[in-house]
Protein backbone atom coordinates (compact mmCIF):
# COMPACT_ATOMS: atom_id res chain seq x y z
CA UNK A 1 0.00 0.00 0.00
CA UNK A 2 1.43 3.31 -0.71
CA UNK A 3 2.30 5.51 1.89
CA UNK A 4 -0.43 8.50 1.38
CA UNK A 5 -3.03 5.83 1.38
CA UNK A 6 -1.67 4.31 4.68
CA UNK A 7 -1.63 7.44 6.62
CA UNK A 8 -4.82 8.70 5.07
CA UNK A 9 -6.68 4.87 6.42
CA UNK A 10 -5.07 5.48 9.87
CA UNK A 11 -5.16 9.27 10.56
CA UNK A 12 -7.88 10.95 9.07
CA UNK A 13 -10.16 8.50 7.83
CA UNK A 14 -13.11 8.43 10.12
CA UNK A 15 -12.13 11.76 11.86
CA UNK A 16 -14.97 14.81 12.62
CA UNK A 17 -14.75 17.73 10.35
CA UNK A 18 -11.90 20.20 11.24
CA UNK A 19 -10.60 17.64 13.80
CA UNK A 20 -6.66 18.21 14.13
CA UNK A 21 -4.29 16.01 12.70
CA UNK A 22 -0.62 15.83 12.32
CA UNK A 23 0.64 18.15 9.89
CA UNK A 24 3.64 16.75 6.85
CA UNK A 25 4.25 15.84 3.59
CA UNK A 26 3.44 12.77 2.03
CA UNK A 27 4.81 10.89 -1.29
CA UNK A 28 1.96 10.41 -3.85
CA UNK A 29 3.69 9.58 -6.99
CA UNK A 30 6.43 10.08 -9.32
CA UNK A 31 5.92 12.18 -12.60
CA UNK A 32 7.29 9.87 -16.25
CA UNK A 33 10.64 11.63 -17.31
CA UNK A 34 8.90 12.59 -20.41
CA UNK A 35 6.48 14.64 -18.94
CA UNK A 36 8.65 15.72 -16.09
CA UNK A 37 11.28 17.18 -18.72
CA UNK A 38 8.43 18.89 -20.74
CA UNK A 39 7.14 21.03 -17.35
CA UNK A 40 10.60 21.35 -16.52
CA UNK A 41 10.42 23.54 -19.62
CA UNK A 42 7.54 25.81 -18.30
CA UNK A 43 8.51 26.10 -14.45
CA UNK A 44 11.51 25.74 -12.25
CA UNK A 45 11.04 22.41 -9.81
CA UNK A 46 14.01 19.97 -9.03
CA UNK A 47 11.56 16.88 -8.98
CA UNK A 48 9.53 14.81 -10.37
CA UNK A 49 8.25 13.48 -7.41
CA UNK A 50 4.91 14.25 -6.11
CA UNK A 51 3.66 15.36 -2.94
CA UNK A 52 0.93 16.07 -0.56
CA UNK A 53 0.09 17.04 2.83
CA UNK A 54 -1.86 15.64 5.79
CA UNK A 55 -3.76 18.70 5.67
CA UNK A 56 -4.97 18.33 1.63
CA UNK A 57 -5.97 14.97 2.61
CA UNK A 58 -7.93 16.04 5.23
CA UNK A 59 -9.21 18.90 3.52
CA UNK A 60 -10.36 16.73 0.37
CA UNK A 61 -12.23 14.37 2.75
CA UNK A 62 -13.84 17.01 5.23
CA UNK A 63 -15.28 18.69 1.94
CA UNK A 64 -16.32 14.89 0.46
CA UNK A 65 -15.66 11.93 2.49
CA UNK A 66 -17.38 9.65 -0.09
CA UNK A 67 -15.30 10.80 -2.91
CA UNK A 68 -12.18 10.34 -0.98
CA UNK A 69 -12.91 7.51 -0.02
CA UNK A 70 -13.50 6.18 -3.27
CA UNK A 71 -10.73 7.95 -5.28
CA UNK A 72 -7.98 8.21 -3.56
CA UNK A 73 -6.30 5.21 -4.97
CA UNK A 74 -6.66 6.54 -8.20
CA UNK A 75 -4.76 9.78 -7.32
CA UNK A 76 -1.25 8.18 -8.19
CA UNK A 77 -2.09 7.00 -11.67
CA UNK A 78 -2.98 10.79 -12.22
CA UNK A 79 0.52 12.09 -12.19
CA UNK A 80 2.03 8.74 -13.60
CA UNK A 81 -0.32 8.13 -16.37
CA UNK A 82 -2.40 11.67 -17.25
CA UNK A 83 -4.37 12.04 -20.08
CA UNK A 84 -3.87 15.78 -20.15
CA UNK A 85 -2.10 18.53 -18.66
CA UNK A 86 -3.46 21.89 -18.85
CA UNK A 87 -2.50 25.60 -17.22
CA UNK A 88 -4.72 26.67 -14.63
CA UNK A 89 -8.04 28.80 -15.86
CA UNK A 90 -8.37 32.14 -14.16
CA UNK A 91 -9.26 31.66 -10.61
CA UNK A 92 -7.88 28.04 -10.23
CA UNK A 93 -5.41 26.99 -7.98
CA UNK A 94 -1.83 25.75 -9.23
CA UNK A 95 0.99 25.97 -11.26
CA UNK A 96 -0.59 23.03 -13.81
CA UNK A 97 -3.58 21.07 -13.65
CA UNK A 98 -3.38 16.65 -14.35
CA UNK A 99 -6.65 15.13 -15.52
CA UNK A 100 -6.94 11.70 -16.38
CA UNK A 101 -9.99 9.83 -17.11
CA UNK A 102 -10.87 7.29 -14.63
CA UNK A 103 -14.84 6.03 -15.17
CA UNK A 104 -17.50 6.80 -17.73
CA UNK A 105 -16.89 9.97 -18.92
CA UNK A 106 -15.33 11.68 -15.13
CA UNK A 107 -12.43 12.76 -15.28
CA UNK A 108 -10.12 13.52 -11.71
CA UNK A 109 -8.54 16.72 -12.02
CA UNK A 110 -5.51 17.51 -9.61
CA UNK A 111 -3.79 20.89 -9.50
CA UNK A 112 -0.27 20.78 -9.00
CA UNK A 113 1.50 23.68 -7.08
CA UNK A 114 5.13 23.76 -7.27
CA UNK A 115 5.71 24.79 -3.68
CA UNK A 116 9.73 25.27 -2.03
CA UNK A 117 10.63 22.98 1.22
CA UNK A 118 13.78 22.35 2.91
CA UNK A 119 14.37 19.61 -0.14
CA UNK A 120 13.77 22.00 -2.65
CA UNK A 121 11.27 23.04 -5.28
CA UNK A 122 8.74 20.47 -5.89
CA UNK A 123 5.25 19.69 -6.95
CA UNK A 124 2.33 19.44 -4.36
CA UNK A 125 -1.35 18.26 -4.95
CA UNK A 126 -3.19 20.74 -3.69
CA UNK A 127 -6.56 19.04 -4.40
CA UNK A 128 -8.27 16.74 -6.92
CA UNK A 129 -12.13 16.73 -7.88
CA UNK A 130 -13.84 14.97 -10.62
CA UNK A 131 -14.79 16.81 -13.39
CA UNK A 132 -16.26 16.54 -16.73
CA UNK A 133 -15.06 16.64 -20.58
CA UNK A 134 -16.38 20.32 -20.91
CA UNK A 135 -14.05 21.74 -17.94
CA UNK A 136 -10.65 20.39 -19.67
CA UNK A 137 -12.28 21.82 -24.10
CA UNK A 138 -12.35 24.78 -21.67
CA UNK A 139 -8.64 24.94 -20.19
CA UNK A 140 -5.10 25.76 -21.71
CA UNK A 141 -4.09 22.37 -23.00
CA UNK A 142 -0.19 22.32 -22.71
CA UNK A 143 0.10 18.45 -23.00
CA UNK A 144 -2.06 15.38 -23.86
CA UNK A 145 -1.05 12.08 -24.10
CA UNK A 146 -1.80 11.10 -27.75
CA UNK A 147 0.29 14.14 -28.92
CA UNK A 148 2.34 15.18 -26.29
CA UNK A 149 3.27 18.73 -25.90
CA UNK A 150 0.66 21.02 -27.46
CA UNK A 151 1.92 24.32 -29.28
CA UNK A 152 0.03 27.40 -28.49
CA UNK A 153 -2.36 28.68 -30.67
Amino acid sequence: MEKYKRIFAEQILGTPPKAPIALYDVLISRIPMEVYSFLRLHSKFSSPNVYTSTWSLKHAYDQRPEFTINYLSDLSAVFQKPDYISLPRFGDRGDFIFFRKFRERKFLACPLEICVKDYGEVPFCVTFFPTRPSYIKKSTIIWSREGGAIPPS
